[in-house]
């Protein structure tokens, strides 16, 4: 409006409330313009009305509802969005949240056009700022209102005038993010420090936010600080003392300094935690649905949900020849067959599926997941596919089956795990052995591959063999 736009009227979710609508409606009332309510049950009415505004421009803001093609045909000149993400690497919902869980150093706000995709339109232009160490969510979401409203004020002549930029997102580098639940929150303590107080810093305007449980109170933890390594003895979710200010949590690398907590949604002096002991350490949980994937970082590799714009690309992955003769997959895989495994796995209570990421770069490189979990005997089979061929031999692989294993024997509480590769695979069998794995047996003539009888080496890891330390050594592994 300071650079002499007109506004025609403001709209609010009605799928949403709390102070963000309450905000804008007020704005609303103020300004004298009118207020239009989205809903998809009057959504013929809602576009009624947008045509009846003949606006030049539908400007979008952190707004929940997917905008279907007749609303993204109702301006003169288009429909912008203003995301607050970095694209194409964060595509989808609650993506402040994930650059803190994910760890990702800077943020920033794209202001791009809108299609009928999800964030896919071209980009008009980004501003970025690094993610500081005292930054959380509520701080970095003041720092994307003031950026992005400088960077629309700096393109909005150039929009109406046509000139804007029209760039074209790299497919390649697309990531979509799941949405997060209120139960995405509990803090599992044995995961290591920095990362559970990455999801505090995620999750500081939410409630509950980040949580844990003592007994039948429900603690959400609003500030903490890592402490690498552990200085305190303790099962993780001990609370081993209070100092400074500080009450100190055992977690599964460290510890966990809470500044800031609230014990049944009331806030309280930190200190008034030490009455409660301790913290449930994890609940054992080896079976889960692909929404309960939490992010997990190794050394060279960070182990996310697999998510359905990773699925065609792991599809073509399979369907070439010489990696699928490594992980025992015959015949090509249609779109929709894929489409229908996809869907199968992901909603699956017995299996837990992982994206592999490399961390200097971002880029999909593999999917690593525990097969058919059971929970009475708490075991689970491991399987691992490499699919981009540049990576192999670089350690990916190993780092993902290290980091994996934490998971397994930590948040979902497994006791062993099992793995099968064919006797043609020998990186991925050292890949499993440098992780702990053990050989234990040999299944003759398994398999059949190519039209031959194949053997299959049959590896096993106990929670009770201790891990060996981590060899530098790469695995190539498919």
């Amino acid at each position: 409006m300071s650079r002499g736009a007109c506004l025609s009227a403001v709209v609010v979710p009605g799928n949403r409330s709390g102070p963000e609508v309450a905000r804008f409606t007020e704005f609303a009332a103020v300004e004298g313009v009118p207020l239009l309510v989205h809903s998809r049950a009057l959504e013929t009415v809602f576009v009624q009305s947008l045509r009846a505004l003949t606006p030049d421009v539908i400007l979008v803001w952190s707004y929940p509802i997917i905008l279907r093609p007749e609303i993204l045909a109702v301006p003169r000149i288009c429909a912008v969005n203003m995301h607050g993400g970095l694209l194409p690497e964060f595509r989808g919902a609650h993506v402040l949240q994930w650059a803190f869980v994910v760890g990702a150093p800077e943020t920033g706000v794209t202001m791009h056009y809108m299609d009928p995709g999800v964030d896919t339109g071209p980009v008009i232009a980004d501003t970025r700022f690094p993610i500081e160490d005292e930054d959380d969510a509520e701080t970095v979401r003041r720092k994307m209102e003031r950026a992005g409203s400088a960077l629309l004020g700096q393109w909005w002549p150039r929009l109406l005038d046509g000139s804007a930029p029209r760039v074209p997102q790299d497919e390649s580098r697309a990531k979509y993010w799941p949405m997060r639940r209120p139960e995405d929150g509990r803090i599992r303590w044995t995961e290591g420090s920095v990362q559970i107080c990455r999801l505090v810093r995620a999750l500081r305007c939410n409630t509950p936010g980040a949580f844990t449980e003592a007994g039948k109170h429900l603690v959400s933890i609003k500030r903490a600080r890592p402490v690498v390594p552990s200085t305190a003895p303790g099962e993780p979710g001990r609370i081993v003392g209070c100092d400074d200010g500080t009450v100190r949590v055992v977690a599964g690398d460290g510890d966990v300094l809470v500044l800031e907590a609230t014990i049944d949604e009331a806030r309280v002096d930190v200190a008034a935690l030490t009455e409660l002991g301790s913290f449930a350490s994890r609940a054992i949980r080896p079976v889960l649905s692909n929404r309960d994937i939490t992010v997990h970082e190794g050394e060279k590799v960070r182990l996310r949900a697999f998510g359905p714009g990773d699925a065609e690309r792991y599809r073509a992955w399979i369907n070439d020849p010489e990696t699928a003769g490594l992980v025992d997959h015959a015949g090509a895989v249609t779109k929709s067959e894929h489409e229908a495994w996809y869907r199968a796995l992901v909603a699956s209570p017995t299996s837990a599926t992982f994206a592999i990421d490399r961390l200097d770069t971002g880029e999909f490189i593999g999917l690593v997941w525990i097969y058919d979990i059971h929970a009475r005997h708490r075991r689970g089979e491991v399987r691992i596919v490499i699919g981009d061929k540049s990576t192999w031999g670089g350690g990916y692989g190993s780092d993902a089956l290290n980091v994996l294993i934490r998971v397994a024997f930590g948040s979902l509480g497994l006791e062993k795990l099992w793995a099968d590769v064919l006797t043609t695979n020998q990186r991925a069998a050292r890949a499993f052995e440098r992780s702990g794995f053990t050989r234990e047996g040999l299944l003759r003539a398994d398999r059949a591959v190519d039209g031959r009888r194949v053997d299959v080496i049959r590896l096993g890891l106990l929670r009770s063999d201790g891990r060996p330390s981590r060899e530098s050594s790469g695995s190539g592994e498919s």
